[in-house]
């Protein structure tokens, strides 16, 4: 069965259908709506972490405010150090001297001679090491002791020392070694003493005389004249 429509109704569909095809060539073209992903609305939002609290630092005190320096009553001049002085330089270490050998020690040990006013022969004192027996002086006497040394002892020097008591003739104390190889020196004993003694000292070796004071024979007892040397 044929349907048969109206020329009409075709002619008003037709105008309808440009009309609609017009109108969608003016109109904008809608704005697409955002891509939403199914997955975004099952997504678990994460828990919010708490910051942990920051404990307060101590207060410190402020330093304490220093004092002003004290003013001087007087002017204090700056510090003057010494200059800096260079050290001498070491000297070097001295050979070891050889000990004198016994020919040294007898050329360099004095014979002591006594030689009293008007003797003709002198004193001479027997040597215990490096003590003389004592010599005896009466009062108001000077006595000339000589010092008779080897020919190695020309040129030395020989140190006059003295106890007290003793007075020496002339006064020094350093006497030298003659090319005749002696020296001599005048000894008395002083007013108030009696005793004394001279020590000679040469290379190393020392000579002592002791003196004693002696009485004269006019006041000497037969009792105390037992012993008693002149």
């Amino acid at each position: 069965m044929k349907l048969r429509f109206p020329l009409d109704s075709v002619i008003a569909g037709l105008l309808l259908a440009e009309a609609l095809s017009a109108a969608a060539q003016t109109l904008p073209s809608p704005t697409p709506l955002p891509f939403s992903s199914p997955l975004a609305s099952a997504t678990i939002a994460p828990t919010p972490t708490i910051a942990p609290t920051a404990t307060p630092a101590p207060s410190i005190p402020p330093p304490p405010t220093p004092q002003p320096a004290p003013i001087a009553a007087f002017p204090v001049p700056p510090p003057n150090p010494a200059p800096l002085l260079a050290m001498p330089a070491r000297r070097a270490p001295a050979s070891a001297s050889n000990p004198p050998t016994l020919v040294q020690v007898q050329q360099l040990t004095p014979v002591v001679e006594i030689w009293r006013p008007a003797a003709l022969t002198p004193e001479v004192p027997t040597r215990r090491g490096k003590y003389l027996i004592p010599v005896f002086i009466a009062p108001n006497e000077v006595l000339t002791v000589r010092l008779q040394f080897g020919l190695l002892a020309i040129g030395k020097t020989v140190v006059v020392t003295r106890a007290q008591g003793a007075v020496l003739d002339p006064p020094q104390q350093v006497l030298v070694v003659q090319s005749t190889g002696d020296c001599a020196v005048s000894v008395a004993l002083a007013q108030g003493f009696s005793s004394g003694a001279i020590k000679f000292y040469c290379e190393g070796i020392i000579t002592t005389l002791p003196l004693w004071r002696s009485i004269p024979a006019q006041q000497v007892s037969p009792q105390g004249r037992t012993g008693l040397k002149r």
